[in-house]
C-alpha cells in the first residue's frame, strides 16, 4: 500500500494539474488491476487443476480485454477422464473459445 501511495504522490508532484494528475493515476490503477487479475486467473487455474483427476497436457496464455484493459494470463489445458481436452479455467468462468472481451466490455 505504502508503495502505491509513494506512486501517487509522485504523479500528484509532477503533473501540471489535476486533470493529468487524475489521468495518470486512472492509468496506474487499471494497470495493477489488469496485473493482479491476470495473477488471480493463474492461481485460480491452478486450484482447479488440482482439485480435478486430470492430466495436464500443456499451459496456454491467453488474452482478454476487460472495461478496465488488457489481461494476460496462462492457463492449463487438461485432459478428462475419456479423453476430453478442456480449458478448466475457461469452462468455470464460461469464457468462450477464441473470444477476446468479457462480457461487462459486450455491455457497455
Amino acid at each position: 500500500m505504502t508503495e502505491i501511495v509513494s506512486e501517487i504522490v509522485e504523479i500528484l508532484k509532477s503533473s501540471n494539474d489535476l486533470l493529468e494528475a487524475e489521468l495518470k493515476i486512472l492509468r496506474l490503477f487499471s494497470s495493477l488491476l489488469c496485473e493482479a487479475l491476470g495473477t488471480s486467473l493463474e492461481q485460480l487455474d491452478q486450484e482447479l487443476e488440482k482439485d480435478a483427476n486430470v492430466k495436464v497436457l500443456r499451459r496456454d496464455q491467453r488474452t482478454i480485454q476487460f472495461l478496465f484493459g488488457e489481461v494476460t494470463f496462462k492457463r492449463r489445458l487438461v485432459e478428462e477422464t475419456g479423453g476430453y481436452h478442456v480449458y478448466l479455467l475457461d469452462r468455470h468462468l464460461g469464457i468462450k473459445p477464441r473470444k477476446r472481451y468479457s462480457p461487462l466490455l459486450f455491455y457497455y
